[in-house]
């Protein structure tokens, strides 16, 4: 037995708790969001190239005075462990936010705020220990903007044109 939505219906799909609507997007956001969601993208990975691969073990040398892998290994897993843990709960926070911007939103605007208060922090880092756990701070905030970020698209794009903003 096969049922049928009237023409007049779009069909839903449950996530969760909430239920979305399939309706495309007013175009004149989704034209925003060709800007937006590339650049945005974008000065993520230069944060993590930039930084993590470049910056970082310039900045080990300049605490140890050579360039101990050690000391940049423990800089890097304590970024790794926290990086591991904000995913997911900066992912769980931006899913149950409601606000008039939208769900996600204000996690990038606040994540990429606090990240560069942490990057800076992370520049005038003096220890090992100290440049670990601003490393750490730094990719667990990151990560908050990362998990926003990329749950932006299936909330604002329509399926069908998923392949195009991907």
């Amino acid at each position: 037995m096969t049922h049928s939505l009237p023409e007049n219906v779009t069909a839903t799909a449950v996530v969760g708790a909430d239920t979305v609507a399939d309706a495309p997007a007013p175009p004149r956001r989704l034209a925003r969001l060709y800007v937006t969601l590339p650049a945005a993208n974008i000065a993520l990975y230069l944060l993590w190239l930039g930084v993590g691969s470049f910056l970082l073990p310039i900045q080990v040398a300049r605490i140890t005075g050579t360039n101990d892998t050690s000391a940049l290994s423990t800089a890097s897993t304590a970024g790794a462990v926290l990086a591991t843990i904000g995913n997911p709960v900066f992912g769980q926070l931006s899913d149950r936010t409601r606000s008039r911007f939208g769900r996600r939103a204000p996690w990038i605007l606040l994540c990429a705020l606090l990240g560069a208060l942490a990057l800076v922090a992370q520049a005038h880092a003096t220890s090992i220990a100290l440049l670990g756990l601003s490393w750490g701070v730094v990719q667990f905030i990151m990560n908050g903007y990362q998990a926003a970020l990329t749950a932006a698209m299936p909330d604002r794009v329509p399926a069908a044109r998923y392949g195009t903003f991907s």
